[in-house]
């Protein structure tokens, strides 16, 4: 019990950290202040001693001034890096290098490294989806061995560092954002501290457990929903939805748990969707658009090795999902939509359509579920619409 509750704690805590330097990324317009962010986040994640970021000059495409500098102090000038072979290396092949020990590395130049004091590092490429924008170099002052929890943490903020590089000038709202999502942090903080003392006193560890991942999850989905004005309760509207249809579904108390943590995460990753995206009330454009969609995969590259949340990644990942194939992220059609997808649009789509949104008026129930109706087989599963009409009129005449 007391080994499950370190690994829970120390989960959580990678989670709200990730999470936290990520809306930190997305709402600050002091471009210096998030790579001093970003460097003293990944220093104390993965406890490496010194962070260094160089972005690439826009007119020569050289690497140029360097941010982040982690907590040591800079002992050769910042040339000597960026003119370095180990930073053509990482550039030229768009792939990350790890060396252990730079003691012992002879193919590139880690001397300049060793003078920083650093015995072993990570380099990576900073790109957006079609260029190289910088270079992130995570480093060690002694030996080190990288390990899959750290290579996932740094390439994680890697590439949401060279998304917001490539979209710093649209950002709104930032010092109320701020503040709201501070107060989230010292709220999950505090309860993953509490968890773990709650955890020691109870008898039934599967049931506390589950209860507990509930209750972070809702926490940390809700502070995401309040970044939009439009969408309140809606987590909770589409997580009682799912666990109705799962439960005329025939489905076990076992998978209607984990249908409760993917549907209260579905829209996760909207962590890195800009406010400005979020809350326009108007059309997006093709861009704006292109960046709404990536939201399905951000969520399941965070759910990524962590062991309790990897089953809930098909309700993340493919609720955007068509069922005449017209959906992303991957424009999947009928039954090789996970099911867990196309359950979640089903409900996503009741609650939307009976939501009121700036450009139109809320549909009434009956007007919705005619209109699921109509849609079955092209936006939506039959079965699960089917499902869902039944669940509505159980719960109507209850």
């Amino acid at each position: 019990m007391e080994e499950a509750n370190r690994e829970l704690t120390r989960r959580v805590h990678d989670l709200l950290g990730i999470y936290d330097v990520l809306l930190a990324i997305n709402s600050s317009r002091e471009v210096d202040a998030i790579f001093d962010l970003i460097a003293q986040s990944l220093v104390a994640m993965v406890g490496a001693d010194s962070c260094m970021t160089f972005l690439c000059d826009a007119g020569t495409h050289k690497l140029g001034r360097q941010l982040g500098l982690g907590i040591l102090q800079e002992t050769t000038a910042d040339s000597e890096i960026q003119e370095s072979q180990l930073s053509a290396h990482v550039i030229r092949s768009k792939s990350p290098v790890e060396v252990e020990d730079t003691g012992s590395e002879d193919n590139l130049d880690c001397e300049i490294l060793i003078r920083r004091g650093l015995r072993a590092f990570m380099a990576l490429p900073l790109r957006t989806r079609e260029k190289t924008i910088g270079l992130l170099i995570v480093g060690f002052a002694q030996p080190h061995t990288f390990d899959e929890r750290e290579r996932g943490i740094i390439k994680l903020i890697a590439e949401q560092s060279a998304l917001a590089i490539e979209n710093f000038g649209l950002m709104e709202n930032v010092e109320r954002q701020g503040k709201e999502l501070r107060l989230a942090w010292d709220q999950m903080v505090q309860y993953a501290h509490d968890l773990r003392h709650e955890y020691d006193a109870e008898r039934q560890r599967s049931a506390q457990l589950h209860k507990a991942y509930l209750s972070a999850i809702k926490v940390l989905a809700a502070a995401v929903e309040a970044r939009d004005p439009y969408t309140g309760g809606h987590i909770e509207r589409v997580t009682t939805y799912c666990v109705a249809i799962a439960r005329e579904l025939g489905w076990d108390d076992k998978r209607i748990a984990q249908v409760e943590m993917g549907a209260a995460l579905h829209d996760i990753g909207k962590i890195g969707v800009e406010d400005a995206i979020l809350r326009k009330p108007s059309k997006l454009t093709m861009d704006e658009y292109r960046q709404m969609k990536a939201h399905p995969e951000i969520a399941a590259r965070m759910l990524e090795g962590i062991d309790f949340l990897e089953p809930v990644i098909p309700y993340v990942l493919y609720h955007q999902e068509r069922y005449d194939g017209m959906g992303y992220p991957y424009g999947l059609s009928g039954e090789e939509i996970p099911i867990e997808g196309r359950l979640v649009a089903v409900a996503d789509g009741f609650d939307a359509m009976t939501s009121d949104r700036p450009y139109r008026a809320s549909m009434s129930p009956e007007e919705a579920i005619a209109e699921l109706r109509r849609c079955a087989g092209n936006q939506f599963d039959p079965q699960i619409v089917d499902a869902f009409t039944r669940a509505w009129a159980a719960a109507k005449s209850s």
